[in-house]
């Protein structure tokens, strides 16, 4: 369902949650995603909160590109999917966009992108129509066409009332190390700004400069770095692939200054095995990808499980199968994850809800995995990985290294009769590395072995060896966390949602603007082992129950019915690519209550 299907943008239209939201829209090469962060520094920097989001084809020129910032005097989750300030690259920006259009919204626009059309085509004449001659400025100041961008972000913040000297020194900061582009794009700016005043005062929204209150803005992959470096990694192994390429950059971009190493593999087989190599001699390891990169790591990820090799994967999720959408997002991967390799092992699946979730998750993935010496999953979509969010600094209080069994260099002892796998009553043997005296000395293999690590495949040992993996499933268990209660409690509740990942903080919002109905919601980070005792006392105690994620066969439905043997009254799915937003979950919400 869209907005103009479910007829929100009606005369009366109020988003009391959002001051407004600005929207960028071009083709791949005209600057826009660039125009959505310099917008969002903008905003933060006078202490508004932001989400910026971001839509586009997998192309590296043409197609439809676009950045939506929503802008808030408090903190917020994610995207609404309403327009009140539309920058219009070009026109196909404007017709594609147009029904989004608020009362009272602006566009700003060259009036050469609408050709033989007029604005009176549009039959919008409860919006403020923006004509800037961005082209003929450009020229002007003899800039390249892409400069069209910065005076149109420009021309956004004049509306507003923000001063052009907080953007011009961003500019300058952006541009340090190019002074004659910097010169540029403050000149170009000042026009965009200039010509605004001048012509079209009196926007519908105004603004307050505030001073800097040092919030930042971080996206889901910045976040996954953060907690990594915070958790003490050691070697991080990737292959580009969208969604998931930023976070290698990242990865690499801070690596001299946390001292560690990045390597970029010549396909995501190699990465993963480079890290279980890493992780073998003592590293403290990770590889990121999205899922058809982890359908490549399959077997190896099988060879962590089997040797017991501690494995950090983090997977940014995009619609499949096969290439499926690479740009866009949605919640695919969660049973195959779980279910991935011959026969069974022990993995731990993550998959944090917002972006402190995401840092911390990050940081205690690398514990987890050493503490358990099995594989454990980040799981994040593109919706997350590539979303940008205004927050408070992120800090590490809270944040230890744990090694867990691991025999450090101070702890060698002189045993003659070291099992590298020996049966433990919690599942987890003691983890000697490589290197260590002779007496220390063990196989590692992806075949079925014994105590010492060597090949054994008779029967007795068999059933002694999976047990104890296995038993090590029971102890991950007991120690994880259980999943968080939003609102009222499940009994007093009128209904009870039950999600997972990413859509936290957009159900969250939903939340907020239903204040008629009394909501408990139900979110699972810690979605493996699953938390059956906690999701079946919930759906006992709860009158009426929703599912709410993002992909077509109900996943984290399925893995209810799997463990807990019961089914949720109602659930809500979408599988477009596209994440949900908060004001269509309404309308969903109190659809599905009115039945």
């Amino acid at each position: 369902m869209t907005l103009t299907e479910s007829k929100l943008l009606n005369d009366d239209f109020e988003d009391k949650e959002t001051l407004f939201n600005f929207l960028a829209g071009g083709a791949a090469g005209d600057g826009i995603m660039s125009a959505g962060t310099l917008f969002t520094k903008m905003m933060t920097r006078n202490s508004y909160y932001c989400h910026l989001y971001t839509e586009y084809p997998s192309l590296i020129r043409g197609g439809h590109n676009m950045v939506v910032v929503r802008v808030a005097d408090k903190p917020i989750h994610c995207q609404v999917d309403h327009v009140d300030i539309l920058l219009a690259i070009n026109l196909e920006t404007i017709e594609t966009h147009l029904h989004k259009l608020t009362k009272g919204a602006a566009v700003i626009y060259d009036p050469r992108i609408l050709r033989r059309k007029t604005v009176e085509d549009f039959n919008r004449s409860d919006i403020m129509w923006c004509p800037i001659p961005m082209h003929e400025l450009a020229k002007s100041i003899k800039a390249a066409k892409i400069v069209q961008n910065t005076i149109g972000v420009a021309a956004a913040i004049s509306l507003v009332n923000l001063p052009i000297e907080e953007l011009d020194d961003i500019l300058k900061e952006l541009f340090a190390k190019k002074p004659a582009i910097s010169e540029i794009n403050v000149k170009a700016a000042d026009l965009g700004y200039e010509y605004v005043k001048k012509h079209f005062p009196n926007f519908k929204t105004q603004l307050v400069d505030q001073d800097d209150k040092g919030l930042i803005t971080i996206s889901g992959n910045m976040a996954v770095t953060a907690g990594l470096i915070a958790g003490g990694i050691s070697v991080f192994t990737g292959y580009p692939m969208s969604p998931a390429t930023s976070l290698l950059e990242y990865m690499i971009k801070y690596s001299n200054e946390y001292d560690y190493m990045v390597v970029q593999a010549e396909d995501e087989i190699s990465a993963v095995t480079m890290a279980i190599g890493s992780n073998h001699v003592g590293g403290r390891s990770a590889t990121g990808t999205s899922g058809g990169g982890m359908a490549l790591m399959v077997e190896a990820i099988g060879l962590a499980g089997s040797a017991e090799i501690p494995l950090v994967i983090v997977n940014v999720m995009r619609p499949g199968p096969s290439t499926g959408l690479p740009t866009w997002t949605n919640q695919t991967d969660l049973l195959f994850t779980i279910r991935m390799g011959q026969d069974v092992f022990p993995r731990i699946v993550i998959a944090p809800g917002d972006i402190e979730e995401t840092f911390r998750a990050s940081a205690e993935a690398l514990n987890l995995a050493e503490e358990y010496q099995t594989p454990v999953i980040i799981l994040t979509d593109k919706w997350l990985g590539s979303s940008n969010f205004t927050i408070e600094p992120l800090n590490s209080d809270g944040i230890e290294i744990r090694t867990g069994k691991s025999i450090l260099l101070d702890e060698i002892t002189n045993e003659e009769d070291y099992k590298r796998y020996e049966d433990s009553e919690d599942g987890v043997s003691r983890r000697a590395i490589p290197g260590l005296p002779k007496n220390m000395i063990f196989r590692s293999t992806g075949n079925e072995h014994d105590q010492y690590g060597k090949v054994n495949d008779s029967g007795p040992n068999r059933i002694q060896q999976m047990d104890k993996r296995m038993r090590k499933f029971e102890t991950i268990k007991k120690m994880l966390p259980q999943p968080s209660i939003y609102g009222y409690d499940p009994s007093e509740a009128d209904v009870t949602l039950f999600s997972w990942g990413s859509n936290k903080g957009i159900i969250l919002d939903t939340i907020n603007r239903l204040p008629e109905i009394k909501i408990a919601f139900i979110h699972t980070t810690y979605v493996w082992p699953f938390p059956k005792e906690f999701i079946e006392k919930a759906i006992t105690n709860s009158k009426f129950t929703i599912l709410v994620e993002q992909n077509f066969n109900a996943q984290f439905g399925t893995l209810i019915r799997q463990e807990c043997l019961k089914d949720l009254d109602h659930k809500i799915l979408r599988y477009d690519g596209r994440p949900f937003d908060p004001l269509e979950l309404v309308e969903d919400i109190r659809s599905v209550m009115k039945m």
